[in-house]
């Protein structure tokens, strides 16, 4: 919990918003999260909870994380602060 003022920064991976990706983070989703057994869910866009628990962000930056043996992975960095 932050206090008024607060700042947040997140780093989160997102649902790829390309439509076959995208589609194939949603149906595979479920197998993700028990494999990875920490409540991670891959094909989520934090956005909206971020702004519904009352931050206004202030920066987005969108990218991707690339591996050399795995699809690379749509990531943002937020910033936001709670007035």
């Amino acid at each position: 919990m932050l206090r008024d003022g607060g700042r947040l920064r997140a780093l989160e991976h997102v649902r790829s918003l390309e439509a076959v990706p995208g589609f194939l983070m949603d149906m595979t989703d479920p197998l993700w999260l028990r494999l990875n057994k920490q409540g991670c869910h891959w094909n989520r866009d934090p956005m909206g909870a971020i702004q519904a628990a009352g931050f206004q962000v202030d920066d987005v930056m969108a990218f991707k994380r690339f591996d050399t043996i795995l699809p690379a992975f749509p990531m943002r960095r937020v910033k936001a602060h709670k007035s």
